[in-house]
């Protein structure tokens, strides 16, 4: 039982060693950064045994002293060798199998032009410039500014790390060809005639926008152009001393129908009892009689109200005062 189990251990390991072998020739063999897709689609391998796989890499080059090292950036991976021995690769590889000739050429143009705008990059390049800068921006070797409604490209320390650029030579940007240099100043020339234009035309949709709200205010506030200010004023008054006018006389006359409701329940009471003395009914006879007059002077008030408006307004007033 012992020896089956010993076995079966030895299986696994033998095809761990099998799948390890696999995904350095994945690596060595690609010379670029794959993500975890593209691993799964070169080594038919889990991706879950993939990760592992990597670990056990590194691990083993790091055990050996080896000069290679699995270099990972952004959930992308490659084999490439230690930082020490990047002298003697460069001498010898061009970097074309990293990535394609219409990316070098987009790369080399930020280099050469750095800090330019995406805009500027897509009238050169055409729209497959996106792909181009997503994909640089993604392994760390370019910088995104939002500028606008664009975006403002330049290297970034990791790609003169990349390319093993020192920093004396970072000043040192290699010439560029007189019909690219052409076609940049072109693409520059027309970006800012695009940006000039959309600034003008949103300017004007921002005056007419600020006209058509004012024209609005000021039909909402009633104001016409055959109406004076002294007009105005003048409808303002009026409609505010007759709220007024209104509001006294409301509240008079539900104060006076409460009295009246009030005196007049009280009397019920006492004619249905029959228990108060005569003199106390012929009190509020008095007392009703003085409401009533309260009542008159409170309306002839309210008439010379009126009539004072009419004054006001220097014309007889359309509502009939109360008599």
């Amino acid at each position: 039982m012992v020896t089956s189990s010993l076995t079966i251990d030895e299986i696994d390991e033998a095809k761990e060693r099998e799948d390890l072998r696999i995904l350095e020739a994945v690596f060595f063999v690609s010379g670029r950064f794959l993500n975890i897709q593209e691993l799964i689609s070169l080594s038919d391998l889990n991706p879950i045994v993939i990760k592992d796989l990597i670990e056990k890499l590194k691990e083993k080059y790091d055990s050996e002293d080896s000069a290679l090292e699995i270099v990972e950036k952004n959930g992308v991976w490659k084999m490439d060798v230690k930082p020490d021995y990047e002298h003697l690769v460069n001498k010898l590889a061009t970097g074309s199998s990293e990535f394609t000739k219409a990316e070098q050429e987009t790369l080399a143009i930020v280099a050469f032009k750095q800090p330019i705008k995406q805009s500027v990059m897509v009238k050169i390049r055409g729209n497959k410039a996106y792909e181009h800068i997503k994909k640089f921006a993604g392994l760390g070797l370019i910088k995104k500014k939002r500028m606008g409604h664009t975006h403002e490209l330049s290297l970034s320390d990791d790609f003169y790390d990349y390319f093993n650029i020192s920093e004396s030579d970072r000043e040192n940007v290699p010439e560029i060809n007189e019909k690219v240099k052409q076609q940049i100043e072109t693409a520059e020339a027309e970006v800012t005639e695009e940006e000039k234009t959309v600034r003008l035309d949103t300017v004007s949709r921002t005056e007419q926008q600020i006209e058509t709200a004012e024209a609005e205010v000021t039909e909402e506030e009633g104001i016409v152009e055959n109406e004076t200010p002294e007009e105005i004023v003048k409808d303002v008054v009026e409609k505010v001393v007759e709220d007024t006018a209104k509001e006294i006389i409301d509240e008079e006359e539900e104060s006076v129908v409460e009295d009246i409701i009030e005196e007049t329940s009280g009397e019920s009471k006492t004619t249905k009892e029959e228990t108060a003395p005569l003199d106390t009914d012929k009190n509020r006879v008095g007392d009703a009689e003085e409401i009533i007059e309260e009542v008159a002077e409170e309306e002839a008030v309210t008439s010379e109200l009126f009539n004072k408006i009419e004054e006001i307004a220097g014309e007889p007033s359309k509502k009939n005062p109360i008599p």
